[in-house]
């Protein structure tokens, strides 16, 4: 094992995987976050609508107002995974 330079402890073989991996969680976190909240804050311009069943489909969810709660749960699943929950 090779000595870790803070506080003269002993570096575990998996010490760089756990940082990675929690570097990773992060970068996905709040990547989802971003593209998540373009639900509610509308920043990023959405394309043109698909044409056929989908438009009546994808209709229908926005004039319900049924994208708001989905966005909220997906928000709060991806705040909880950035804080390691």
């Amino acid at each position: 094992m090779k000595k870790c330079p803070v506080r003269n402890r002993q570096e575990s073989p998996a010490f760089g995987k756990r940082f990675s991996a929690l570097g990773l969680q992060r970068v996905l976190g709040l990547m989802f976050l971003v593209f998540v909240s373009k639900l509610f804050l509308h920043f990023i311009p959405m394309g043109p609508m698909p044409a056929g069943l989908a438009e009546q489909f994808m209709g229908v969810l926005m004039a319900a107002h049924y994208m708001y709660p989905v966005g909220a749960i997906m928000v709060l699943s991806e705040i909880l995974l950035l804080v390691n929950r």
